[in-house]
């Protein structure tokens, strides 16, 4: 199993205006979870905390944790110097440091990708861990289709294992499919990443994960 080794966030500016931009779907989940009823959340992978800080001034009660010391650090000050109560510590997305059915709701952006097939398993089953029952995990992870700059040092190394639509049935077999979105990003650079954004509710039973609601709720963007 490929453990991801974090980025190297300290080769960019704590105030860089891409990675501090929350994204365009947070407003959404946001809504949604406070219609749903959620108060605990957590930023799995959280970097400069673009969205952390953004939850917490929506009033969730946010945990986040990054393998980087560095960004800890950052958001730790910038939560701080905006009056915000935000939990975050150095952690293992492979071992994710809160107990079982802790939290309403998790965010991991940018991070699954970071591993091999394995290793994205461990995550997701992580995240199942924690994630109470009913509560949901919204994560993007790169399809197979990518010119990503791969030898980036922002990225350290990392593995990147790009996802085919066969692997959601043993990935997401826990859980109940919400939707399924592909989509194409473009970064700064114009680097350009396709990838699946994915929303997944946590069951009270195994083998709830079908065809047919695949099917139902797969859209292709």
């Amino acid at each position: 199993m490929v453990i991801s080794k974090g980025w190297k966030w300290e080769l960019l500016s704590k105030d860089d205006e891409y990675w501090n931009t929350p994204d365009f779907m947070i407003h959404y989940l946001s809504y949604r979870w406070k219609k749903a009823g959620f108060k605990t959340f957590l930023d799995l992978g959280c970097g400069l905390g673009r969205h952390s800080l953004f939850m917490a001034e929506q009033g969730f009660n946010v945990f986040a944790f990054d393998r980087s010391s560095y960004v800890v650090d950052v958001v730790k000050e910038k939560a701080f110097n905006e009056g915000l109560n935000v939990k975050v510590c150095v952690g293992n997305v492979n071992n994710i440091p809160y107990g079982n059915e802790s939290i309403d709701c998790v965010l991991a952006m940018g991070v699954l990708s970071n591993s091999d097939k394995s290793g994205i398993l461990e995550i997701i089953k992580e995240m199942y861990r924690v994630l109470k029952v009913n509560g949901e995990v919204y994560f993007n992870i790169i399809s197979t289709v990518s010119d990503m700059d791969l030898d980036d040092e922002l990225y350290n190394g990392n593995v990147f294992y790009n996802v085919i639509e066969s692997d959601f049935e043993w990935l997401f077999e826990d859980f109940e499919v919400i939707s399924i979105k592909h989509v194409s990003e473009v970064f700064p650079s114009g680097n350009n990443m396709p990838c699946y954004c994915v929303l997944l509710k946590k069951v009270d039973k195994r083998g709830s994960f079908s065809d047919d609601k695949l099917k139902d709720n797969l859209y292709l963007m």
